[in-house]
């Protein structure tokens, strides 16, 4: 996986749906800081490969935000998994953060498709992405860590939501 995602480059054409979620992803942005529609902490990209791709899967181009330590090779996975609104600046940003740490840290567009390989990987999540990071990990023996920030553990089961974390995730 290293190797494919090292081949990519950031440059991509835009489709409706990337227009969308960009837009989405800002106006989440504007709501939850009063300041600025930005994240509150900006890490730099020196010393890092960072920036969208596109991940062939197949005939399908799964859109995502890599970083990673520039010049390191078979560095650990982190994935990083976004609120319900998808990848925007902020989950960009602690992308960022883990490849300074020396992580290979990839966060997916997870409502367009999911894949990933496990092999040495973490995951971490905020919000929706937390209780995906829960899930993920009680269903995945390959994840060798998981860090849920915050996101909803209990509450009455539905089709949308048929398990409760408390019941799956120990």
């Amino acid at each position: 996986m290293r190797d494919d995602l090292d081949s990519l480059t950031a440059s991509r054409d835009f489709s409706r749906r990337d227009v969308v979620r960009t837009s989405v992803g800002s106006g989440f942005a504007a709501a939850v800081l009063p300041e600025a529609a930005q994240t509150l902490v900006k890490t730099d990209t020196t010393g890092l490969l960072a920036g969208e791709i596109s991940i062939p899967m197949g005939d399908f181009k799964l859109p995502a935000y890599r970083a990673a330590p520039a010049g390191v090779a078979n560095a650990p996975v982190v994935l990083v998994v976004s609120e319900i609104v998808g990848v925007h600046e902020h989950i960009a940003d602690v992308a960022r953060r883990f490849a300074k740490a020396g992580y290979f840290a990839i966060a997916q567009e997870l409502f367009v498709r999911q894949g990933a390989d496990t092999s040495r990987t973490c995951i971490t999540g905020f919000c929706w992405g937390g209780r995906i990071t829960w899930l993920y990990a009680a269903h995945n023996p390959g994840v060798k860590a998981g860090v849920a920030w915050y996101g909803r553990m209990v509450g009455a089961p539905s089709a949308l939501n048929p398990a409760r974390l408390v019941d799956v995730a120990g």
